[in-house]
């Protein structure tokens, strides 16, 4: 149960961080770094989320904050069945799942430092949530 309630914070955090950068990148919401703090966003001029203009942050033409939209939806929904019926549901689909957005967050991660230089705290976030949810979803296994 401990397990299902932590991935259940997870992807509630993901999902916020998910929607606001896929908000953001529709220009839904104003782009402002005044929306955060200085140690989120600590360069003048920042926008904190310019990285979602980059050609890095589309898969097939679908934004990766959209990507982590849905997934966080379904770690939501699955940890919430969890509670309710006391059982994992699609476990082996999960964690194939997690593995794969765990996988891509690393390699997102090394593009942002390594080839972009960029220091994006949300972004970092999501990659953390999706290797924490990772190792919880393969301990349960």
């Amino acid at each position: 149960m401990v397990s299902a309630i932590t991935v259940l914070i997870l992807a509630i955090v993901g999902l916020i961080d998910s929607l606001y950068m896929t908000l953001a990148y529709y220009h839904v919401i104003s782009r402002s770094p005044r929306l955060f703090p200085n140690v989120v966003c600590p360069s003048e001029g920042s926008t904190c989320i310019s990285v979602v203009d980059t050609p890095e942050a589309h898969v097939f033409g679908i934004p990766n904050s959209l990507l982590g939209v849905g997934y966080y939806a379904i770690m939501l929904s699955t940890a919430s069945a969890r509670i309710v019926i006391d059982r994992w549901l699609f476990l082996p689909a999960l964690l194939g799942i997690a593995g794969i957005a765990a996988a891509f967050s690393l390699y997102l991660a090394w593009l942002l430092i390594f080839r972009m230089r960029t220091a994006c705290v949300l972004c970092f976030l999501a990659q953390a949530i999706n290797l924490a949810l990772f190792c919880i979803i393969a301990a349960i296994m």
